[in-house]
């Protein structure tokens, strides 16, 4: 008798489990078909919740349908390429919220000793080809599309800054808003040659970093500076940002591999660039996850600790072959699970 009570118990509890990871499998698939358009609405036409989703039009960028689910992956090489471990801030201070999708092709690259540089362009073709390569990309497409919602003062344009390595070019897009003593909005991508020494070999290798930053917390609604910092006013923020706006921009950040495909077809002679590692970082500094994004609707848990920073890795090509709107969706969905939001699967559909 007592052993049929524990294997009752014990069935019990493996039926619980695989609920639970039912349950989880569906809000990522239901997440990341919301980011594909299949087979329900968009993100980007949320329902009416009463708050402002400052959400940008829909994107360009085409992913595959029928999303496969991407489970937390283990560390690698890439991860010492968080925006606190290389291309720290960008000024005196830090973003209140920074985004990176980095990848490294096919693995990080590190400069010889004796200084000879892996680039096969002068300094200056380098800067002006990967300046036209950025404004002509659908990345910087996206980025002027976002004026709607960030309305900008100037007309920003990539240009070229730092002190011209022959291997590493940082480029950065700013747009400026009068009466801002921070930043709205900023975007940045650096590309880093090199070679990545692998089982007694150096072959070549490069990698591309794609940045956005965010500072809203001086933003009014309208996300035009106002009289008020919103340090201790109720969360969030009028400017903070809708977690569909987080997740269209972790998309578009997405197209770091491809700008980086091509600038190693350019910029590098020879060498095997199909293969790599890719990482997405979320930081947060000096803020709360609730002042800076909208999570009205989701039930958080008692006592749950604060997430300043979320990352996830993966190989690339992405492993299984799933698609970078589900790597999204689960970056999410792991963030705010950290940080002790639930009902996440009727917020999502809701």
């Amino acid at each position: 008798m007592g052993g049929t009570a524990v294997l009752a118990v014990a069935g019990a509890s493996v039926a619980v489990l695989a609920v639970g990871a039912l349950l989880l499998l569906m809000a990522v698939l239901i997440f990341s078909s919301l980011l594909t358009g299949w087979p329900f609405a968009a993100l980007s036409s949320p329902t009416d919740t009463g708050v402002d989703d400052h959400g940008p039009p829909a994107g360009e960028v085409t992913l595959p349908e029928y999303p496969q689910v991407v489970w937390s992956t283990g560390m690698r090489e890439i991860h010492r390429r968080s925006p606190s471990g290389w291309l720290g801030a960008p000024g005196a201070q830090t973003p209140e919220i920074s985004l990176r999708v980095s990848i490294a092709l096919p693995g990080l690259a590190s400069f010889r000793p004796s200084g000879e540089p892996a680039s096969q362009m002068s300094v200056e073709a380098r800067e002006v080809w990967l300046t036209e390569l950025l404004e002509s990309s659908r990345f910087t497409t996206w980025l002027r599309g976002l004026k709607s919602s960030w309305p900008w003062d100037n007309d920003p344009e990539w240009v070229v800054h730092g002190s011209g390595n022959p291997d590493l070019t940082e480029l950065r897009f700013m747009p400026t808003w009068a009466g801002a003593t921070q930043q709205p909005l900023m975007a940045r991508c650096a590309v880093l040659t090199g070679w990545h020494p692998q089982q007694g070999e150096t072959p070549l290798a490069i990698e591309l970093a794609c940045d956005l930053m965010f500072n809203v917390r001086e933003l009014d609604s309208d996300r035009r500076p106002g009289p008020i910092r919103h340090a201790t006013t109720p969360a969030p923020a009028p400017g903070a940002l809708s977690i569909n706006e987080l997740s269209q921009s972790m998309l578009h950040l997405f197209e770091a591999p491809f700008l980086a495909g091509a600038c190693a077809a350019q910029l590098l002679e020879g060498g095997d660039f199909s293969t790599g590692e890719i990482g997405a970082w979320m930081t947060l500094s000096g803020v709360e996850l609730e002042r800076v994004f909208v999570l009205s609707g989701l039930r958080r848990v008692a006592g749950a600790v604060g997430v300043a920073d979320h990352q996830r890795f993966s190989d690339w090509p992405l492993d299984g072959g799933t698609d970078a709107a589900t790597f999204v969706a689960t970056f999410v969905i792991e963030l705010l699970e950290r940080a002790g939001y639930r009902g996440l699967g009727e917020w999502i559909t809701g």
